[in-house]
């Protein structure tokens, strides 16, 4: 059932970019050339609403003026200033966030990979330094089915895959899974964790957890499990961080998703990154307790870029529209808005959909990854770009956008469900409609 026609501009960037590029994540076939707002446009004209947010990276929009002003004003003054000298606006930068999110101390990284593998090397510190755990047998432990990047150390942090296994990646200090039994520490399972941890806690210095991911059918199930993880942390002297990259600067309607859990359960360090500078350059931190932060010292993190001028004045100004146009509590409201409306949706190939501020899916049941991109693909040809990802329909709306272009979007995917879910027919007649 092909639906995606291809331009001949396409076509052809397409060929050009497989000749010479590798990596990547299997983007949707439409090269952007202009982006503002909630609106995209292709090499070709076609203008598309943005239902991916980028994966997280503009909550706030596309090149919304208030952050591009900012960026542009300190380019002129100033474009990089790094570790050979002082950038003078980083000191009363740093006091402002530490006191905005209540942490003794900050360190800039770029990107959200290398603010949380930075939390990681902290506490490998603080496991040796204050828990007194052997350099050797240090543990930090991922949760299986989140996502902290693709680095050598982030990577064993996650899933066990074939294309993990053909880069030989497998750190013994970086798990997600119970060393003894290897069984997986999956996201929600809270049994799992408690066994793991029961039995190696001495051993154990951080649990990092994407504390909201949308991935289980309601919020209060993935609420409880994260609770639950952070009061077993707390209960046996190990680290809590929480990865804030994606879900987090009111994604999920609170400004960080650790803020479900309650006032009194504070993550020891927390990573923040994408919507933080709002999409407008790479900036990502690390903020956390002074017991934890004032073990780094000189040369152990640092980056051409981390002290960056440029990231102060887009992560200063993308806090700044985060506040002035209340978009923590527009998420709120986008999550209501999509609720009632899909509510209202009746495909037998809809298994459940997932709502968390304005981050949703769709979860399909009954077909294979390939009906999933191609509900996408039919989405794309009628000027909405979502994601597959894999039996899920991955979206994702910066909170800028308006009821009318929330409910066009709605609109365009309710009605690529309704015409794949005709054209494959129920899997329990097995027989296609006519």
């Amino acid at each position: 059932m092909a639906v995606c026609n291809l331009t001949e501009n396409t076509k052809d960037l397409l060929e050009l970019e497989g000749q010479h590029t590798v990596g990547g994540y299997d983007p949707m076939p439409a090269f952007i050339v202009r982006a503002q707002g909630v609106k995209l446009w292709d090499v070709d004209g076609k203008e598309y609403l943005d239902f991916t947010s980028m994966f997280g990276a503009v909550n706030q929009g596309h090149s919304h003026p208030t952050i591009v002003g900012a960026v542009i004003e300190q380019m002129r003054t100033a474009s990089l200033i790094n570790s050979a000298a002082h950038t003078a606006i980083w000191p009363a930068f740093a006091k402002m966030m530490c006191q905005r999110f209540k942490y003794d101390k900050i360190v800039p990284t770029v990107s959200g990979t290398d603010a949380v593998e930075s939390a990681c090397k902290i506490a490998r510190k603080w496991g040796i330094q204050v828990k007194g755990i052997a350099a050797s047998d240090v543990l930090i432990l991922g949760v299986a089915g989140c996502y902290h990047g693709l680095s050598t150390a982030m990577w064993s942090l996650q899933d066990s895959s074939l294309k993990r296994d053909a880069y030989g990646i497998g750190d013994e200090h970086h798990l997600s899974y119970n060393p003894t039994t290897g069984e997986p520490l999956r996201y929600g399972d809270v049994e799992a964790m408690r066994v793991c941890l029961d039995r190696h806690h001495a051993r154990v210095a951080a649990v990092v957890l994407e504390c909201v991911r949308g991935h289980l059918p309601t919020a209060a199930e993935e609420i409880a499990y994260a609770t639950a993880v952070y009061d077993m942390c707390k209960s046996r002297k190990i680290l809590f961080i929480a990865d804030e990259v994606r879900m987090g600067c009111g994604k999920t309607g609170r400004f960080l998703c650790c803020e479900h859990l309650g006032d009194s359960r504070r993550p020891d360090m927390v990573a923040l990154g994408k919507s933080i500078s709002g999409g407008m350059y790479p900036a990502s931190y690390v903020l956390g307790s002074g017991e934890c932060m004032d073990l780094v010292e000189t040369k152990e993190i640092l980056s051409t870029f981390s002290f960056s001028p440029i990231a102060v004045a887009a992560t200063s100004a993308s806090l700044r529209v985060l506040d002035d146009e209340n978009l923590v509590a527009r998420a709120r409201t986008i999550e209501e808005m999509v609720v009632s409306e899909t509510s209202l949706w009746d495909f037998w190939l809809v298994d459940h959909v997932t709502v968390r501020g304005a981050d949703f899916g769709i979860w399909l049941r009954g077909v294979d990854q390939g009906t999933c991109r191609l509900i996408c693909e039919l989405c794309m040809q009628n000027g909405l770009l979502v994601f597959p990802s894999p039996l899920r329909i991955r979206m994702s709306v910066a909170m800028v956008m308006t009821d009318k272009e929330l409910l066009e979007g709605l609109r365009i995917l309710k009605e690529a469900l309704g015409i794949v879910s005709l054209r494959l027919g129920s899997p329990v007649s097995n027989s296609p409609a006519t």
